[in-house]
């Protein structure tokens, strides 16, 4: 018992430092953004990711079976969505708005477990974890307000792109572990979600002529490391310990 306790207060700082972690990613990806636009960035991002988890496909390839691979793509495809939406909404608006609209997304992500996993969340966890998304929406929302309103800048189409991470965000998380559930290991699901990633965002360049950046405007510190950042700290890391 003590030591299940112990795990679970390990666990719990594991998760925390995630959380931390991934804080700044939308500040330090604000000018990869601007600079190489959306597509290409997170292209770029999901091509790291793939090649990074290559050998846990390889050794994982067992665990795949149709009904694993299935949800693995759904997984893919919502990530990619999310991960698309929140670049179109920082470039749009400043890094701070999506994270407004996205403390929304535990709470989005209990009612999708309960309506596609089945789930049984406790009404004491629910309400809390309103309570602490209102926290931290009073926490950003504040000092914005503070300033006269002068830093909040409401972009129709950032909103929108805002709701649909915060929306695909809990989707990816939940069909990912419904994978892991259906035998899968939890890295050959991020495996195949990177590259799900990889194949969708490069039928949108393709589909929307979006046009390269120049070697140049890639190969420089300000946009190589973070994207490093985001692949080995966000999409390795934290996506791993909080899915």
């Amino acid at each position: 018992m003590i030591k299940t306790k112990k795990q679970k207060i390990i666990w719990f700082i594991v998760a925390l430092i995630a959380v931390l972690a991934t804080a700044p990613n939308n500040a330090m990806m604000k000018p990869v953004l601007h600079e190489i636009g959306p597509l290409w960035s997170s292209l770029f991002r999901f091509l790291l990711f793939a090649i990074a988890l290559l050998p846990a496909l390889y050794f994982g390839r067992q665990g795949i079976n149709s009904k694993s691979f299935k949800f693995a793509i759904i997984a893919g495809v919502a990530y990619a969505s999310a991960i698309l939406a929140i670049g179109g909404s920082i470039v749009l608006s400043q890094a701070s708005y999506p994270s407004l609209i996205g403390i929304s997304s535990p709470i989005i992500l209990m009612l999708l477990s309960v309506m596609l996993a089945n789930e049984h969340v406790p009404r004491k966890s629910f309400f809390g974890i309103i309570l602490a998304a209102i926290g931290g929406f009073l926490i950003i929302f504040l000092p914005l307000l503070s300033s006269g309103g002068s830093n909040i800048a409401v972009h129709p189409l950032a909103t929108v792109f805002a709701v649909i991470n915060a929306v695909a965000s809990p989707m990816m998380y939940i069909m990912a572990k419904k994978s892991v559930d259906a035998g899968m290991k939890i890295w050959t699901s991020l495996s195949i979600v990177a590259w799900v990633g990889v194949l969708f965002t490069a039928i949108l360049i393709l589909v929307l002529n979006a046009p390269a950046p120049s070697l140049n405007n890639v190969f420089r510190l300000n946009i190589i490391l973070p994207i490093i950042y985001s692949v080995i700290v966000v999409m390795l890391f934290a996506r791993s310990v909080t899915t």
